[in-house]
């Protein structure tokens, strides 16, 4: 799909019963319908209505698994908690301190331990909380270091997963 990317989007193949769609992202703004329409083997351009379609059931309706390199062996169910933004070093740490222990295990591989907060947080009105960004990411990182624990946290784009491999966590 290199005529996507010259275009300047990233490319989804998303595969059907009947025919297989591309979804489009990396936009910042409307998209030229025209351009998609004239390449080769587009039938046709559909403006997607529903935020988050590519996360959504209808796309990949299969369960996701992640696998932790920290994990247990028994791969059994462990639970993720903590702030949804980590606001402040000083909030993230009073949750980080203070969060449920594990429940007790048959297995003798302790349970990992996770911590998530938000470091982007993406709203509909540029007035709402957005997050801290590349400082959220570095108090989520002083939380691992200080606490011992996993950290779960999101990416809104393929830049900020950059940023987040480049720090430590």
């Amino acid at each position: 799909m290199p005529e996507i990317e010259a275009l300047g989007y990233r490319a989804h193949s998303m595969p059907g019963a009947q025919r297989t769609a591309i979804g489009i992202t990396g936009n910042k703004g409307e998209v030229d319908s025209g351009s998609l329409e004239e390449m080769a083997g587009v039938q046709e351009v559909i403006r997607v209505s529903k935020p988050y379609k590519l996360v959504s059931r209808d796309t990949k309706p299969d369960n996701t698994v992640i696998k932790f390199a920290a994990a247990n062996a028994n791969a059994q169910p462990v639970s993720i908690g903590g702030p949804t933004s980590p606001s402040s070093p000083a909030r993230a740490a009073s949750k980080a301190a203070n969060r449920p222990s594990p429940q007790p295990s048959a297995s003798p591989a302790p349970e990992p331990s996770f911590f998530r907060g938000g470091a982007y947080k993406p709203r509909t009105s540029p007035y709402s909380f957005q997050g801290l960004g590349e400082e959220g990411l570095k108090i989520m990182a002083e939380i691992r270091d200080r606490f011992g624990l996993l950290i779960v946290t999101e990416a809104v784009d393929y830049e900020s997963l950059d940023l987040s491999i480049s720090t430590p966590i």
